[in-house]
């Protein structure tokens, strides 16, 4: 997987923005990670914590260890797509190697200006890629 989970190769814990960046939105959202694919089947596991939109990156913080559980560079991001996990609107954020992160929650409106707002575009609306 080409999203590295930032704390594994840092040991770092979330400590806030970096110098000169700025926060465009954060919201409570659920991460849902695969962990089985056998055929058509999948499982995943949700986390719990808070997504961070900035104007240089996208970075989502586990809520109870305050780990960052991945960060990607806007210039890494090829655009999200908007969909169900049942009954809920899911966003899905798609890396630029192939990877997709998907996000429920009550901010997932939101999530979608934020991304709109720092040039990151749904498929569909800016080219065939997502990007303005």
């Amino acid at each position: 997987m080409a999203v590295h989970k930032f704390y594994e190769y840092s040991g770092l814990r979330y400590q806030g923005l970096e110098p000169g960046e700025s926060l465009i939105g954060k919201g409570m959202m659920a991460y849902w990670v695969p962990v089985l694919s056998l055929g058509g089947t999948h499982s995943c596991n949700s986390h719990s914590g808070t997504l961070y939109v900035t104007d240089r990156r996208v970075f989502f913080r586990t809520m109870w260890s305050d780990y960052v559980e991945f960060e990607l560079k806007l210039s890494e991001i090829r655009g999200f797509s908007v969909g169900k996990r049942g009954l809920f609107t899911q966003v899905t954020i798609h890396s630029r190697e192939g990877d997709r992160l998907w996000f429920t929650g009550f901010s997932a409106k939101k999530m979608q200006d934020w991304l709109w707002w720092v040039g990151i575009r749904p498929f569909g609306e800016a080219g065939e890629d997502g990007i303005s």
